[in-house]
């Protein structure tokens, strides 16, 4: 899931509980990734384009 501001919405998911399984990091690659866990146990990576800025 590409977003604007991986931050941000990072900071709103662990605001409401959700399952983090890896905070923000810069990838090598030009994305800032995090990843999150749902109920069925399925993962989403949250990405954000760093050439965006």
């Amino acid at each position: 899931l590409y977003v604007d501001d991986a931050q941000t919405l990072y900071d709103e998911f662990v605001c409401k509980g959700a399952i983090i399984l890896a905070p923000p990091v810069d990838k090598a690659h030009g994305m800032r990734e995090f990843t999150i866990g749902t109920p069925d146990g399925h993962r989403m990576v949250v990405g954000q384009d760093l050439e965006r800025e």
